[in-house]
């Protein structure tokens, strides 16, 4: 019989197989963390059963190499009895042959512990492939989201700035009023500081004819006026602003 059917259950087939395929419906762009929980678990699984594959195999051969060294030596011995006509002849040579029985059937299990090692060892790795894959694809769309929010950010920075830009200029648009509505109460002012000035000119006017009526009433001869009528006086005065 040999090592993979008597070691290698039919449990352990099933789970194996099971396993792989299991394995093989992954797709690391698709995965996501408490997918990949259960990956890295069915790795680990994969991973132990390959670990006791591994050293089931190392036995096998050391078990192999055991007993090559106890055929050789019992065959030695049995051909040294032969060549001496010893009766233990017999003994060592059915020992010997008894041993290479043991080393065909050793022989056999460790060729099948070898394939079952290099099975499960692959199927391990593959797992494990995979679930680095995962985690690789995780990582990297966690950056593009990091590298899509930071962009959000930014995008969302630039329309605030320009938000607030447009804020400004719309307070310019009513600085602008404010200037007008300045500058028009400027020239209100000036035109009223006009007029005031014309008002004052006027009134400078007044106070200079009437100083100069004043004056001229000062230097009237008293005599002159009181020899002549104030009749007469008024009538001069309408002639002269008729021939003006």
């Amino acid at each position: 019989m040999s090592f993979f059917k008597s070691l290698v259950t039919t449990t352990a087939r099933n789970i194996h197989d099971g396993a792989i395929k299991t394995v093989a419906n992954w797709n690391p762009d698709l995965v996501g963390e408490s997918q990949l929980e259960e990956w890295n678990q069915k790795a680990k699984e994969l991973a132990t059963m390959a670990a006791k594959a591994a050293a089931e195999y190392e036995n096998q051969k050391a078990k192999v190499a055991n007993l090559t060294n106890d055929v050789a030596k019992y065959t030695a011995a049995a051909e040294k009895l032969a060549s001496t006509n010893e009766p233990a002849a017999n003994q060592a040579a059915d020992r010997a042959i008894e041993l290479s029985n043991e080393l065909d059937e050793a022989t056999l299990q460790m060729n099948d512990a070898k394939s079952w090692a290099e099975e499960t060892m692959a199927s391990a790795t593959t797992a494990q492939e995979k679930v680095v894959s995962g985690r690789t694809a995780i990582e990297n769309a966690k950056r593009e989201q990091a590298r899509a929010n930071q962009q959000k950010t930014i995008a969302q920075e630039k329309l605030r700035d320009r938000e607030r830009l447009a804020g400004i200029n719309t307070g310019l648009d009513g600085a602008d009023v404010a200037i007008d509505a300045l500058r028009k109460n400027a020239a209100a002012a000036k035109q009223e500081a006009a007029a005031a000035n014309i008002r004052a000119n006027v009134l400078s006017k007044n106070v200079e004819t009437d100083d100069a009526i004043n004056a001229a009433l000062a230097e009237v001869d008293h005599t002159s006026i009181k020899n002549q009528s104030l009749a007469d006086k008024l009538n001069a005065l309408k002639k002269q602003k008729v021939a003006e």
